[in-house]
C-alpha cells in the first residue's frame, strides 16, 4: 500500500503586497542595458528552411522592439561540443532568455536551464514533463489536414505523394492528419510516403520515382533552391507549381514573449500563447 499523503494547509498573508509588487520581471535580473535574447540553432538559414523561418522571426522582432531587445544567434550548433560552447557562449554574452529551436537541442535546455533556474529557456518542440523549461509548437496537424482535403480536389489521380524528413511525433501527426483530409474527399486515395533523410535516399530521385502529380513537401523553402517545390504542389508541366502551405508566423510569437518579459507578466500569460502562436496562414500562386 501506498504511504497516507501528508495534509497540507496554505497559509496567506493578510497584507496584499498590490500587483505591481507580485509581478516577477525576468530583465529585472539583467537592468543594464536592453533585453538580451540568444537564438540557438541546430543548422543555418542557408541549409536549413526550418532556421530560416526562424532567424526571420529573430529579425521580426528586433525591428519590432529594437529599443528593448537585444538579440543575438548561433548557427550550426550540431554536437555535444558545439552545444555547450554556444549555450555557455550566451550565458557569458549576458542573455536573459534562450530559445533553442531544435528538438535536438532539448537536452542542452534542459541541462542549462537547471543550472541557471533564472534564466529563462524555451525549447520549440512537444511538450516535455521537464519543470525548467517552457517548450513551444505550432498546430500544424491542422493545416495539413487542409493541404490534404487541397489535394484531394485538385488531384484526378488515387495517388498522391508525401516527402517528409524525420518520423518524430508532430510529423506522424501531420502526414495522418494530411491523409484523413484526403480522404475526406477522395476515399479511395492511397498517399505514397517517403523519407527524406534516409541516407540511400535522394530526394530529387524520390520525386521523379513517385510519377505522382501531386506532392506534400517541406513546410518551407530554402534560400536559392528550388523555391516551388515545398507544401503541396503540382508536378504537371515543365516546372512544379506550388499550390498550398503552412506560413509559420514566428516573429509574432518572439514578439510577444518578449513583451510579456518585460512587463512582467509571462508566466501568468503562458499557458495562453500555445493557442497564439505560430498561426497558419495559407497563400496560393
Amino acid at each position: 500500500m501506498y504511504p497516507s499523503k501528508p495534509s497540507v494547509k496554505l497559509l496567506m498573508d493578510s497584507k496584499d503586497p498590490g500587483p505591481e509588487k507580485k509581478r516577477f520581471n525576468l530583465n529585472l535580473l539583467f537592468p543594464a542595458g536592453k533585453l538580451k535574447i540568444a537564438f540557438i540553432h541546430n543548422k543555418s538559414p542557408e541549409t536549413s528552411s526550418w532556421t530560416y523561418g526562424h532567424e526571420l522571426g529573430r529579425a521580426y522582432l528586433e525591428d519590432s522592439l529594437k529599443e528593448k531587445v537585444e538579440t543575438k544567434a548561433w548557427f550550426h550548433v550540431d554536437s555535444p561540443k558545439a552545444e555547450q560552447k554556444a549555450f555557455e557562449e550566451a550565458i557569458s554574452w549576458g542573455c536573459s532568455v534562450i530559445f533553442s529551436t531544435s528538438p535536438l537541442l532539448l537536452s542542452s535546455s534542459i541541462k542549462y536551464a537547471t543550472k541557471y533556474p533564472k534564466l529563462c529557456v524555451l525549447n520549440c518542440s512537444l511538450n516535455t514533463g521537464d519543470d525548467h523549461i517552457k517548450t513551444y509548437y505550432g498546430r500544424l496537424y491542422e493545416a495539413k489536414f487542409l493541404m490534404g482535403a487541397v489535394a484531394g480536389i485538385m488531384s484526378k489521380s488515387d495517388k498522391i505523394g508525401y516527402i517528409a524528413d524525420y518520423p518524430v511525433f508532430g510529423m506522424i501527426a501531420n502526414i495522418n492528419a494530411f491523409a484523413l483530409g484526403v480522404r475526406m474527399i477522395r476515399p479511395e486515395a492511397k498517399i505514397y510516403l517517403e523519407w527524406s533523410t534516409l541516407k540511400h535516399n535522394n530526394v530529387e530521385k524520390i520525386r521523379k520515382d513517385f510519377a505522382i502529380s501531386f506532392i506534400s513537401d517541406r513546410d518551407f523553402m530554402i534560400p536559392n533552391k528550388d523555391s516551388n517545390r515545398f507544401g503541396l504542389y503540382q508536378t504537371d508541366g515543365k516546372q512544379p507549381v506550388n499550390l498550398i502551405m503552412p506560413t509559420w508566423n514566428w516573429g509574432v510569437f518572439y514578439e510577444t514573449i518578449a513583451k510579456s518579459i518585460l512587463d512582467g507578466t509571462w508566466k501568468r500569460r503562458w499557458k495562453n500563447f500555445a493557442q497564439l502562436l505560430v498561426g497558419y496562414v495559407f497563400g496560393y500562386d
